[in-house]
């Protein structure tokens, strides 16, 4: 059975502009061990690169690889329910 992480951002990694103490360690940690972590996201103004590149600024070692957006999510829901469909987006 394959384990791995999904981390909530805001209250978990950081408040605001600030890191949690001990957020930075964690991740670290988790990349040293080799376990797979995907930081979550309900955003929808951010995009992929966005996330990592905060991430990165405020010192979490972060790659596009590890962010999954709630964009992200419902795409593949869309696509799942109707495969090939397109949609047309209004708003954020």
């Amino acid at each position: 059975m394959a384990h791995g992480f999904l981390i909530d951002m805001d209250g978990v990694i950081y408040r605001g502009s600030e890191l949690i103490a001990g957020a930075q360690q964690f991740v670290s940690a988790l990349r040293q061990a080799d376990h797979p972590f995907l930081f979550l996201t309900n955003n929808s103004r951010r995009t992929r690169r966005d996330v990592a590149t905060n991430l990165c600024r405020l010192g979490i070692e972060a790659e596009e690889r590890h962010v999954f957006t709630c964009a992200m999510a419902t795409a593949r829901f869309l696509a799942h329910q109707k495969p090939g469909g397109t949609a047309y987006v209004i708003g954020e």
